[in-house]
C-alpha cells in the first residue's frame, strides 16, 4: 500500500483538484492522509464532505508549518511507501499506477519521477521548462548509486534535480529505521534536506523520465517574486543544518551539494535583495554581516564557490563584488542599471 501524504492550508479550492485524480485512477491499493495545519477556511468542511475510505483526515489546532504537517502524516502513515503531494498542485490519473509498477519493476528504496511547471490558469501550458533529472528511465544500485545520486539532488547542470519530495515514493521502513523526518523551523530547503538525509540510506534509486507531476506556478510567482518569502537568515539555516547532517553521516559537504544552495542564496540576492531601494539594500547589507558572514563555515564554502559556476557577465560581477563585499560598489551599480532602465523604458 502506499501512502499519500497531503499538507493543506487554507486550500479549500484546490484540494478537490488535487484529489480526484488519486480517487478516480486505476490504481487502489493507497491510503491519503489529508494534514490540516489549521486552515481558517473551508478546507475542513471540503475534505470531510468526500465519501471515500481511503481518505483520512487529520485537523490542527494552528498553523505551524508544511514540515510538521508532513511528519505528522508520516507517523499517521501506515502504507509499505510514502508519497508528498501539494494540495495546489496535480498528477494525472495514472500517477500512482506508474510509480508503483517502478517500484514493482525495481525493488528501489526511493522511486522518482519528472515534473513539469505549468500555468495556474491555463494547466496545460508549461512553464519554466528544463530536461528530466535523467534522459530515460533507469534504475541504480550501490557502488554506482553513491557516486551519482548526491549531484542529482542538488545542482545538476541545468536539469531538473532531485531536490523536491514531491513526484517520489519511499520505502516507508527505512524513514521509521532512520527515523527521517522534516527539519522544523526551516522556511527554506527543507525537502532538499530530506531527500539529503535519505540518500545517506538508499541503496537503489529508479527514475521515471515522464512528467508525472505537476507543480501549478500562481500568478506572480515568479522567481524574483517567490524569492521575496525568505531572508538571507533561512539560507544561512539551510546551510548548516546540511553540514550537521553530513557530520553525522561522516562525510563532507560535496560541491555539488553546497553550490546548490551558494547559488540559490546568490539567486536570492541577485533577483531580489539588490533591487530594493537604497534604504533596504543597506539593511540587507547589515544582516549579511551579522548572520552569513559571520558564521565561519558558511563563509567558508562561499568563498569557496567560483565565479566561473555563475551564469552571465553582469551577474559574475555582481558576484565577485558580494564575495568581496564591497556593498557600496554594489550600490552603485545597481543605480546605474536603474537608471538604464529608467530611459529605456
Amino acid at each position: 500500500m502506499i501512502s499519500v501524504i497531503i499538507p493543506c492550508y487554507n486550500s479549500e479550492k484546490t484540494i478537490v483538484r488535487c484529489l480526484m485524480p488519486l480517487l478516480t485512477g486505476p490504481f487502489r491499493d493507497f491510503e491519503v492522509l489529508i494534514m490540516d495545519d489549521g486552515s481558517s477556511d473551508g478546507t475542513l468542511a471540503v475534505c470531510a464532505a468526500l465519501d471515500d475510505p481511503r481518505v483520512r483526515l487529520f485537523p490542527a489546532e494552528k498553523n505551524e508549518g508544511v514540515s510538521r504537517a508532513r511528519n505528522r502524516g508520516l507517523d499517521a502513515a501506515r502504507g509499505d511507501h510514502v508519497a508528498f503531494i501539494d494540495a495546489d498542485d496535480t498528477v494525472p490519473p495514472d500517477y500512482l499506477e506508474v510509480l508503483s509498477g517502478a517500484a514493482l519493476a525495481g525493488d528501489p528504496d526511493w522511486t522518482a519521477s519528472a515534473f513539469a511547471f505549468v500555468d495556474e490558469q491555463d494547466p496545460d501550458k508549461e512553464v519554466h521548462t528544463l530536461p528530466p533529472a535523467f534522459p530515460e528511465d533507469i534504475t541504480l544500485r550501490m557502488p554506482a548509486l553513491k557516486n551519482v545520486l548526491p549531484g542529482r539532488i542538488f545542482f545538476n547542470g541545468g536539469c531538473s534535480t532531485l531536490a523536491s519530495v514531491c513526484g517520489c515514493l519511499y520505502r516507508r521502513s527505512i524513514l521509521e529505521e532512520h527515523r527521517i523526518r522534516f527539519r522544523s523551523g526551516l522556511r527554506y530547503g527543507e525537502d532538499t534536506l530530506f531527500n539529503l538525509q535519505f540518500s545517506a540510506h538508499c541503496n537503489s534509486f529508479s527514475y521515471v523520465s515522464r512528467k508525472l507531476y505537476r507543480y501549478h506556478q500562481h500568478e506572480g510567482e515568479a522567481t524574483d517574486v517567490m524569492f521575496r518569502r525568505y531572508s538571507v537568515r533561512d539560507f544561512a539555516a539551510v546551510l548548516k543544518a546540511m553540514e550537521e547532517q553530513r557530520l553525522q553521516t561522516g562525510t563532507a559537504l560535496s560541491a555539488a551539494e553546497s553550490n546548490y544552495v551558494l547559488s540559490q542564496t546568490f539567486g536570492f540576492i541577485n533577483h531580489n535583495a539588490l533591487l530594493k531601494p537604497r534604504e533596504e539594500a543597506a539593511a540587507f547589507f547589515a544582516e549579511m554581516e551579522r548572520c552569513y558572514w559571520s558564521e565561519p563555515p558558511i563563509r567558508a564554502l562561499w568563498e569557496s564557490m567560483q565565479k566561473r559556476d555563475i551564469r552571465g557577465r553582469l551577474a559574475q560581477l555582481r558576484f565577485s563584488l558580494i564575495r568581496n563585499k564591497r556593498w557600496g560598489a554594489l550600490q552603485r551599480l545597481q543605480d546605474g542599471i536603474r537608471l538604464v532602465r529608467k530611459v529605456r523604458g
